[in-house]
């Protein structure tokens, strides 16, 4: 039994709210219709509203899409760096290989001249 008054309770207050809703609406429609300058100032408001959340959508995408941007630079920078890195221990492996090539000409050089003294 309290079941189905507290059923019956809230089908009531859900039929009075729902009747103030709908009698507030229908006030505010025919106060629209009788003032044409408070519909055209309503529509209005609600343009700019609908144009202010499109801006705001637009800037939170530009702002992921300035993020991916940020990402690939830096991607990017590194990338830049490893090859430059790379290409200077190239270039210094190059230089003591040539070192290492002319320090055994010489240390040959210098043999024969010894040995040379020997003889």
């Amino acid at each position: 039994m309290a079941n189905y008054i507290s059923a019956l309770g809230r089908m009531a207050s859900e039929k009075v709210s729902g009747a103030g809703s709908d009698f507030v609406k229908g006030v505010k429609g025919a106060f629209m219709a009788e003032v044409p300058a408070l519909s055209a100032a309503s529509g209005f408001k609600s343009s700019l509203q609908k144009y202010s959340q499109e801006a705001e959508s637009a800037v939170k995408e530009q702002k992921i899409n300035n993020v991916i941007s940020l990402e690939m630079v830096r991607q990017l920078r590194a990338v830049n760096s490893n090859i430059a890195t790379q290409t200077r221990f190239a270039a210094r492996a190059e230089q003591r290989a040539q070192q290492t090539a002319a320090f055994a000409e010489e240390t040959e050089r210098e043999k024969v001249i010894r040995d040379d003294r020997l003889l």
